[in-house]
């Protein structure tokens, strides 16, 4: 998926100034893959960037001993407030039965800038539904 797409995503932890400044914040800066008929792959997008947040915290913890980390992220998500993406970032989990999934039932990969049709869900036939959780 990430391949066919735009998508970036800049991770950063911050550590706080001084002696006993609060807690570390890890930062994200993203774009998400703007079809609008794709929301599907932006709620897969944004799995994984948060797993990559959670791999990324876990490996400074063990380096650094980190106390509490915030999360912030931010960018250009390319959907609105009703959309699977959102309600994965909100609530941490998106239901099987969200509309979004229906979108890989119908969604085709094109070309760079042309209608032309390059395989149904990247080459996976029945791309299917499935429920996404933290």
């Amino acid at each position: 998926v990430l391949s066919r797409t735009t998508t970036v995503a800049n991770v950063v932890l911050l550590r706080p100034r001084g002696s006993g400044g609060g807690p570390w914040l890890c930062v994200v800066n993203n774009h998400f893959f703007g079809d609008p008929g794709a929301p599907h792959v932006r709620m897969v997008q944004g799995a994984l960037v948060l797993a990559i947040c959670e791999e990324f915290i876990t490996a400074a913890w063990q380096d650094h001993g980190l106390g509490d980390v915030a999360l912030v992220v931010g960018g250009d998500f390319n959907c609105g407030s009703g959309e699977g993406l959102c309600e994965f970032l909100a609530n941490g989990e998106v239901s099987e039965t969200h509309p979004d999934w229906d979108a890989s039932e119908t969604f085709r990969w094109r070309t760079f800038n042309t209608d032309q049709p390059v395989g149904l869900c990247g080459g996976a036939e029945g791309c299917g539904r499935a429920a996404m959780q933290l």
